[in-house]
């Protein structure tokens, strides 16, 4: 159901110029017990992917969407020792990790796939009215990384004293350890939601503190400056939602009138018309725009170091590659239940249809033997079932 849930909403927004990625999950790996649904999560993107990749091959969708998965910075494995930016940076890895060498193979079939030689099969459930055989989807570079994009929701930046390197209590800046613990990671990483709840702002501060929270949100221009170099932007946390997120009032939104902004949009608004375009400060930045080499460094990693880093801290996980896809297309997927239905009606019909004749037959048989051939008329008798 999960999978067909998350088909359908592709289906329904990939028609949407404006729609940019995906989502396949938010927050779900939280602490060691939630964990155990990892595999769940790169299986589920994996089929979403193969879903995309067919439908465009058979030209009911013109094109694919990005995927993303969006973790909370203060997930929690391994005990109080282990480091919150190593476990972040640990489900990143595992998210976009591949098994180096491995071809995916989707296979037209119910029955169980020997998998031989190939390392890396799904079994696809879908009809043989999507072509039959096998659908090799190397050459869609699908067998990759799961998720195409990870975004992280950070509510800290709780101070007007803050500053990239440091938090107002002199601590190490979270917005600088998350810099560090990710900047080499294989896909772009942005803040899915980003900002310090209005009660947290402030808060310790008498002087600046003000009675709505009011956030001054000078880490627009720290994530477009000083981590641009492996940061892709981020989500300003949020037009309408829990009250202590909130940059507009005027809510629940209704989806059609307008909020009205508030003090805290204004100044999210200030700080953004700050940031120079990322063309302008690329060479400042060091950014390069040649993609032509890939260094190693930022491509994924295997999964069985991953998993075996995991398992260090207690996290035991099974191989998604054992979790059967579900991929196929809803279209194919609507013919073979309608098809189903229709050769169920078939049967009922026929066998409705038999039964009758069979009585139909036995009442003839015994109105033959009790009427009399000849009434006292002599004319013949007529025996029949109305």
């Amino acid at each position: 159901h999960l999978f067909h849930y998350g088909a359908r909403a592709l289906k329904k927004y990939l028609k949407y110029p404006n729609v940019l990625a995906g989502m396949v999950g938010n927050e779900v790996m939280n602490d060691e017990k939630a964990w155990k649904a990892a595999p769940c999560v790169r299986a589920y993107a994996r089929d979403l992917k193969l879903y995309m990749a067919r439908m465009v091959e058979e030209g009911f969708l013109e094109r694919t969407l990005p995927l993303m998965y969006a973790g909370q910075d203060s997930s929690m494995i391994g005990g109080a020792d282990t480091d919150p930016n190593e476990v972040m940076k640990l489900t990143v890895d595992y998210l976009s990790c591949v098994e180096y060498g491995k071809s995916v193979v989707v296979v037209d079939s119910e029955e169980d796939v020997d998998v031989g030689s190939v390392s890396k099969q799904v079994a696809l459930r879908a009809s043989g009215s999507a072509g039959g055989g096998s659908w090799n989807f190397e050459d869609h570079k699908f067998g990759e990384s799961p998720i195409d994009i990870f975004g992280l929701n950070v509510e800290s930046w709780c101070s007007s004293t803050q500053t990239f390197e440091y938090n107002s209590d002199g601590t190490i800046g979270t917005y600088y350890s998350l810099w560090k613990a990710l900047k080499k990671s294989s896909v772009p990483i942005i803040f899915s939601e980003m900002g310090c709840p209005h009660s947290h702002f402030d808060r310790d501060d008498l002087e600046r503190k003000t009675k709505e929270g009011t956030r001054d949100w000078k880490q627009v221009e720290v994530v477009s400056r000083d981590m641009a170099d492996s940061w892709s932007g981020f989500v300003a946390y949020t037009y309408d939602g829990p009250e202590d997120f909130v940059m507009f009032k005027g809510g629940p939104w209704d989806g059609q009138h307008v909020l009205e902004p508030t003090k805290d949009f204004e100044n999210f608004r200030k700080e953004l018309a700050k940031v120079t375009l990322l063309e302008d400060g690329a060479e400042e930045a060091g950014i390069r725009n040649d993609y032509s080499s890939v260094d190693s460094k930022f491509l994924p990693r295997q999964c069985s170091d991953v998993e075996s880093e995991l398992m260090g801290l207690g996290v035991r996980l099974f191989n998604d590659d054992e979790i059967r896809s579900y991929a196929m297309t809803e279209d194919s997927h609507y013919f073979r239940r309608t098809g189903n239905l229709f050769w169920i009606m078939v049967f009922i019909l026929v066998g409705g249809f038999t039964l009758v004749m069979r009585r139909n037959r036995r009442a003839r048989k015994i109105g033959y033997e009790s009427v009399p051939s000849h009434g006292n008329d002599g004319y013949p008798m007529m025996a029949g079932v109305a």
